[in-house]
C-alpha cells in the first residue's frame, strides 16, 4: 500500500522574507530616485524663476529707457534724473488711441498715463529731493510723452530689509508699479551707471569726445544728474556748470547692475549677477523749430535813468530767451514797449532788437523826457509771429 503525498500551497517563511527584503530594496531605491527627481525639478523651478525675474527686470527697464526723448513737446526735457538708485525721463511710451507718434498703442492703458505730466501734478520723484515739472508743457502734435521712473526701495516683506529690494514702475503721478523683487545690490557698483558725453570746455579737447561713467574717480561729474533749467536744449544742462552735475542732456547710455536672487536663504539661497547697458539714442537731440508755441523768457527787465547832466535816456536790459539758442531756437526779435505811468495799458511797440546777439541784451531809449515816470515792458517774438509773457520794469524816470 502506497500512500500518496499532499500538495501544499503558499510560501515558506524564508521566501516571504526573501520577498519582503527585496521588495524594501527596490521600494527604497525607487523612492529615492522620485525624491532625487523631485529635487531636482524643484531647483530646476526656483532657478527658472531666478532667471525669469531677472530677465523681466531687465527687458522691462530696456524696453522703456531706450525710448527716453521720443514724443517729446517743444522745450519738454528729455532726461530728468539720474541718481544711483534712481532714473527719469519723459518719452510717447504708450498711447491709448494709434497717433503714429508712440511707441506702443494700448486702448487698455490707465487714464493719465499717456499725457504730459502737467505742473499741478508735480510730485518729488522717488528717492529724490527734486520736485518735477517746474512748468506745464505745451503739445503742438499728437506726442503726449509721459513722465517715467525707475526706482528701487527696500523691500519690507522680508526680513533682510537692507539687502532685498524691489524694482518699481511710476507713470506720471499714477501710484508707483512693482516691477520685480528679490533684488539685491550689485557688488561694488550702484544699480544705475551714467555714461556721459563731456562736451564742457572744460574736460581736455583730446578726452572731450569719450564716454565717461559719471560719479567715478576721474570723472569730474557728481551725482545726481539733473535736468536743472526746465527747458529741453540749455546751456546747463548740455555743457554742464561748474560742478558738472548738469548734464542731463549729454547721457548717451545707462547701465543697470544687478544681483537676483531665488527668494530664499542660508545654503537654499542662489544669486546671479548680471549688468546690461542701454544706449539712449534721442536724448539730447535737438528739436526742430517749429514756432508751436508762444517764447519763453525769463528773468528781470533792469532799467535805469541817465546821469544827471547827460541827456535824458533810460537803459534797458534783460536776459535772451530761452527759445533763442536752445528750446525751439525760433526767436527772432524783442519787442520793447514803453507807456507813461498814469497810462492804463501799452501801445503798440515802441522799438524792436533783431535776436542772436550776445546776451544780455542792452538798449538805450533816448526817446523820453526828464521828469516823467516811465514804465517798460519787453517781449520775445518768434516766426508765427507769437510773443512770450512780458518782462516788466520798474517805474523810471530820467533825470
Amino acid at each position: 500500500m502506497t500512500r500518496r503525498s499532499r500538495k501544499t500551497s503558499g510560501f515558506t517563511l524564508i521566501e516571504l522574507m526573501l520577498t519582503l527584503v527585496i521588495l524594501s530594496i527596490v521600494m527604497g531605491a525607487t523612492i529615492a530616485v522620485f525624491r532625487s527627481q523631485i529635487q531636482s525639478f524643484r531647483l530646476g523651478g526656483e532657478r527658472m524663476d531666478l532667471f525669469q525675474n531677472m530677465r523681466y527686470a531687465l527687458t522691462t527697464v530696456d524696453r522703456v529707457l531706450r525710448t527716453a526723448g521720443s514724443g517729446v513737446a517743444n522745450q519738454q526735457p528729455m532726461f530728468i534724473y539720474g541718481g544711483n538708485s534712481v532714473v527719469a525721463f519723459n518719452s510717447n511710451y504708450t498711447a491709448a488711441l494709434q497717433d503714429f507718434c508712440a511707441v506702443n498703442v494700448n486702448p487698455d492703458a490707465s487714464p493719465g498715463s499717456f499725457v504730459i505730466l502737467p505742473v499741478a501734478s508735480a510730485y518729488q520723484l522717488p528717492n529724490t529731493g527734486f520736485t518735477y515739472p517746474a512748468m506745464t508743457y505745451v503739445p503742438t502734435s499728437a506726442c503726449l510723452a509721459e513722465t517715467v521712473s525707475f526706482y528701487f526701495r527696500p523691500d519690507s516683506s522680508t526680513t533682510d530689509i537692507g539687502d532685498d529690494f524691489v524694482l518699481m514702475q511710476r507713470v506720471n503721478a499714477l501710484p508707483a508699479e512693482r516691477v520685480a523683487r528679490n533684488i539685491m545690490a550689485y557688488p561694488g557698483r550702484p544699480f544705475f551707471e551714467y555714461f556721459v558725453h563731456r562736451r564742457t570746455m572744460l574736460v581736455p579737447p583730446a578726452t572731450r569726445d569719450s564716454l565717461v561713467i559719471a560719479g567715478t574717480a576721474g570723472s569730474g561729474i557728481v551725482l545726481p544728474i539733473i535736468h536743472s533749467v526746465a527747458i529741453h536744449g540749455s546751456p546747463t544742462d548740455s555743457a554742464g556748470d561748474p560742478s558738472n552735475s548738469y548734464l542731463a542732456d549729454s547721457v548717451k547710455a545707462v547701465r543697470i547692475n544687478l544681483r537676483v536672487s531665488n527668494g530664499l536663504t542660508g545654503a537654499a539661497q542662489r544669486v546671479r549677477d548680471i549688468s546690461t547697458t542701454v544706449s539712449l539714442p534721442n536724448n539730447g537731440l535737438v528739436q526742430l523749430k517749429t514756432c508751436g508755441t508762444p517764447p519763453v523768457l525769463l528773468g528781470p527787465l533792469a532799467a535805469a535813468p541817465n546821469v544827471a547832466g547827460d541827456p535824458p535816456a533810460v537803459t534797458l536790459q534783460w536776459p535772451a530767451s530761452f527759445d533763442e539758442a536752445s528750446g525751439e531756437t525760433d526767436v527772432n526779435q524783442y519787442n520793447i514797449y514803453r507807456r507813461l505811468l498814469a497810462d492804463p495799458a501799452f501801445g503798440s511797440a515802441v522799438l524792436t532788437v533783431p535776436a542772436g546777439q550776445p546776451p544780455p541784451y542792452v538798449l538805450v531809449d533816448n526817446a523820453v523826457e526828464t521828469g516823467i515816470d516811465y514804465v517798460y515792458a519787453v517781449g520775445a517774438q518768434d516766426c508765427t509771429p507769437s510773443e512770450s509773457v512780458r518782462l516788466n520794469s520798474v517805474i523810471v524816470r530820467p533825470n
